[in-house]
């Protein structure tokens, strides 16, 4: 289920957003979910959907999306001009939490940034948007980045090495991927 939320500025004049924001998006979502539902927030954060040693959360946020000539980049730094600005966030989960999800998020002002610099949001409307109709044949874009990594250990090395779409290993790694979130996602559905 995917969800478009409205932001505007709480203050015009802090206007500047580290262009590395992402981290501290996702930090107010966890926080808004925690102080709205504590248990289900708990398992997201701790748990989410198992499989062995893998995890995933099934959530998933856009950057911010400004409207053209909205923002200015400036070094590290992100200058809003307009405002309001929408982001995208999507579950996979049930229809009868649809309303939850748009009530822990509509009213919600919150602030993201760094030492250097923040900025106030607060969130207006939060409208579900339609379900794609799914063809046999689609093109997608991605709103966010993917990260796609495999572990040096095979290798005999150390670490995680992150791959650019054009590895030769990048479109297997990414399918499998998405078929364990699927497989992931039918088990624990049947378990409930």
């Amino acid at each position: 289920m995917r969800f478009k939320l409205l932001l505007r500025l709480s203050d015009p004049k802090k206007n500047i957003l580290p262009i590395n924001y992402q981290y501290e998006l996702s930090a107010w979502i966890y926080r808004t979910i925690q102080n709205a539902d504590p248990a289900f927030s708990l398992w997201l954060h701790e748990k989410g959907y198992t499989r062995g040693a893998q995890r995933f959360k099934f959530f998933t946020f856009s950057n911010l999306q400004f409207e053209p000539k909205g923002y200015k980049v400036e070094g590290d730094r992100l200058r809003i001009l307009m405002s309001p600005c929408v982001f995208t966030i999507s579950f996979l989960i049930e229809e009868a939490a649809m309303p939850f999800i748009t009530g822990i998020f509509r009213n919600q002002v919150f602030t993201i940034g760094d030492i250097r610099s923040s900025v106030g949001f607060i969130a207006g409307s939060v409208e579900r948007l339609p379900d794609p109709v799914f063809e046999s044949q689609m093109t997608f874009k991605t709103l966010s980045p993917i990260i796609i990594g495999k572990s040096r250990l095979a290798e005999g090395g150390k670490g995680t090495e992150y791959l650019s779409p054009i590895h030769p290993d990048y479109e297997n790694l990414f399918f499998q991927n998405l078929q364990r979130k699927v497989e992931i996602y039918q088990l624990q559905k049947q378990e409930t």
